[in-house]
């Protein structure tokens, strides 16, 4: 995200050729810098080839193909392994929204105990009303059975603090001929007696909607999607048995669908939900997952028609998602103002959005990217006032750290581009020096440093603001609150809170040798970084810059010749990356990252949406391939497979069939991961162009350095061979 330099680090040799005074030459770098962050709030990406589409549909085609297989082999394996008379489940949900599960233990009478662990965040999704975790599944006999749980954890306490809690709980059952499922709902003892009806409306509500579904919820928020789709396949039977499924069976079906780009599977899915009478505010969730992948793949006309089926009876909830899916299309396509409107509609005008814990029907990331629109549209104090907000909400998570960082490098960079040096240092400094957008921030203070101090910034009014009287203010400017009784919250000062007054001004040095020097500061903590960040690169040649206006000629060819042999090393381990013939998407996927560049960049790439088609179709298929594989070589099923080759023609046909799927899963997972590895060596290769101009840069600056050089003594004139 950085700014590109193309020989800024060589000054004196610039302006000796006639380039405008030392700060000009950076504006055309905010301009890159601000293009980049503008289109990564409207996550704006290339249109996709023409054969995208008939690519999409052939590897759907595929996975529609491996995954009726494997329906039918789950449903093999379940019922082998677990028949129908002698299974038993028990699920276990937690009723007490303040038991947080750390470990759990069950068995079912004298049979070996399970052992589950939770983290945080599993935990805390198990607490989710429609949540449920199967933690076991056995044979048993028909009869009489006892069911034993103990779990620890901890029990939230406002006041006190947390409190450890630890306890035993047992169950009997009664197994008859059919499939036994048991639900248990967990909380303390201290809590039981409280809960009453509440808890048995619990039970209910999960036995009414098929403990076997709240299952598939739960694996869905937790991440094991594959999991959560294979358990849909094997409740559903072999393919050609058309059982009696739960109502809301199509739905979470439809969602599994979305979570493997099965587009049009899903939306078969969801006609069948149609036509079984589901509301549509429970089909409008999948709906909208939907065009949200319509609008990743670059498929815009499609998610626009969808979006506007969907535009009336949404909730509110689900209105604010709506809205922000319409306004990124929009931004997608440069059509600003549309998206403006789309937003300023999501707008809350009964609350102050200064505080990203105050409940508003907004998000952050809206609010960031109405901030762009803004901007976009020529309303620059609007949308400056609005990423303001943004650059000092609370933050508690690591996403709205991010995203504050953000607002505020993009804010600092408007002003550093309008010239206002005092108002952008204040608004950089607010970023985090351990941050992923550090090294940019270092950066730029460096140049504020150097830039002109600027004068007042007005904020503007964004149209959330309260009324004159709203909270006890007396005016448009003036946020007094005149009742003293008032609850806390409304005795704040919303006007305070919502920085109406202009923007504050930063301390600036009073002379030009303290400017460079404290420029110079910041530029030795940003080469501290990685030198794969291209904000680091510019630092690297801005640091000579720095030392040869403070007069230290030396030390500034010193640092020149540094930059380079730094820069060179930074390009050979990148040109290594880039050049090795078949990076490692397996590594990738484990969370090892380690081979690649140590930069944001590389981060935020791997995240963006066209790297993450190729990659996650490459993760399917590879786990598509070595499920079929299992189920094919172990257990009655990969038995009666091997038996095939013995078998009928029909057989030997199916068998046949199995092996040219296997093949094919093969030959499109390598596909894919071609296709993945493709554009990561493109976007190396765009990062080694970068990283050529700032090296081509500290060479010019040397080679101005040794241009300047007094001649040496032995060659100096003699007073003899003077005119």
């Amino acid at each position: 995200m950085a700014a590109d330099s193309r020989g800024s680090g060589t000054p004196r040799l610039l302006i000796r050729s006639g380039l405008p005074p030392r700060w000009r030459l950076r504006a055309w770098a905010v301009f890159v810098l601000v293009a980049a962050l503008w289109a990564s709030g409207g996550h704006a990406q290339t249109p996709d080839p023409p054969d995208a589409d008939t690519r999409r549909a052939n590897l759907a085609a595929l996975k529609q193909a491996a995954f009726e297989r494997l329906q039918d082999l789950h449903a093999l394996e379940l019922r082998s392994t677990y028949p129908a008379r002698s299974r038993a489940s028990v699920y276990l949900g937690v009723t007490s929204p303040r038991l947080r599960l750390q470990e759990l233990t069950v068995r079912v009478d004298n049979q070996p105990v399970i052992t589950h662990r939770y983290s945080e965040r599993q935990a805390r999704l198990l607490n989710r009303r429609a949540n449920l975790h199967r933690v076991l599944r056995t044979n048993v006999a028909p009869g009489a059975h006892t069911v034993t749980v103990t779990y620890r954890g901890t029990l939230d306490r406002p006041l006190l603090g947390p409190k450890a809690v630890s306890e035993t709980v047992t169950r009997q059952f009664e197994k008859a001929a059919q499939p036994a499922q048991l639900i248990l709902a967990l909380a303390p003892t201290s809590f039981i007696a409280s809960l009453g009806d509440e808890r048995q409306t619990w039970l209910e509500y999960q036995q009414a909607r098929d403990p076997r579904l709240a299952m598939v919820r739960y694996q869905r928020a937790t991440g094991r999607k594959y999991e959560a789709l294979t358990d849909l396949l094997a409740m559903a039977g072999p393919v050609r048995d058309n059982r009696v499924l739960p109502l809301a069976y199509d739905i979470e079906l439809a969602h599994s669908y979305v979570d493997f780009g099965l587009r049009e599977q899903a939306d078969a899915a969801m006609r069948t939900a149609f036509d079984t009478g589901v509301s549509l505010e429970v089909l409008a969730d999948v709906w909208l997952r939907i065009a949200e992948l319509d609008r990743e793949r670059g498929d815009y006309g499609r998610a626009f028609e969808l979006l506007e089926y969907l535009r009336d009876g949404l909730t509110p909830d689900q209105l604010v998602v709506w809205q922000d899916i319409i306004s990124r299309l929009y931004m997608a396509e440069g059509q600003f103002e549309p998206a403006q409107r789309i937003l300023e509609a999501a707008n809350n005008q009964m609350e102050v959005l200064t505080d990203a814990n105050i409940a508003n029907n907004q998000t952050p990331y809206m609010r960031f990217n109405y901030a762009i629109t803004l901007m976009r549209d020529g309303e620059t104090d609007r949308g400056r006032t609005l990423l303001d907000r943004l650059g000092r909400i609370t933050a508690f998570g690591e996403d709205q750290r991010t995203l504050r960082d953000k607002a505020n490098l993009l804010l600092g960079y408007q002003f550093l581009q309008a010239e206002q040096g005092a108002t952008a240092k204040h608004v950089l400094q607010r970023i985090r020096l351990d941050g992923p957008y550090s090294a940019q921030a270092l950066l730029a203070l460096g140049w504020t440093e150097l830039a002109p101090h600027g004068t007042r910034q007005p904020r503007a009014a964004v149209g959330d603001e309260p009324e004159p009287g709203q909270y006890g203010s007396r005016g448009d400017q003036d946020g007094r609150i005149i009742k003293p009784n008032a609850p806390v919250r409304l005795r704040e000062d919303p006007f305070s809170r919502i920085q109406l007054g202009p923007f504050e001004f930063a301390k600036m040095a009073n002379d030009e040798r303290k400017a460079t020097a404290r420029a110079l500061l910041a530029w030795q903590r940003a080469v501290e970084q990685s030198p794969q960040d291209p904000a680091v690169q510019e630092a690297l040649v801005a640091l000579p810059y720095a030392l040869s206006k403070l007069g230290r000629l030396e030390k500034a060819r010193a640092q020149y010749e540094k930059a380079i042999a730094t820069l060179t090393r930074a390009r050979a381990e990148l040109a290594a990356v880039a050049g090795e013939r078949r990076i490692d998407l397996q590594a990738i996927a484990e969370g090892h990252l380690a081979a690649l560049p140590d930069s944001p960049w590389m981060l935020q790439f791997l995240a963006s949406d066209r790297f993450q088609e190729h990659f996650e179709n490459y993760r399917h298929l590879q786990r598509l391939r070595a499920d079929l594989d299992r189920l094919a070589t172990h257990g009655p099923q990969g038995l009666s497979l091997r038996l095939q080759d013995i078998a009928g023609d029909q057989a030997r046909v199916d068998a046949q069939k199995f092996r040219r799927l296997q093949a094919a899963l093969a030959d499109a997972a390598q596909q894919q991961g071609r296709l993945a590895q493709r554009l990561l060596k493109k976007e190396l290769n765009r990062q080694l162009d970068r990283l050529d101009k700032f090296l081509v840069a500290a060479r010019l600056g040397v080679a101005a350095f040794y241009d300047e050089v007094e001649p040496p003594a032995d060659d100096a004139p003699t007073d003899s061979q003077t005119p």
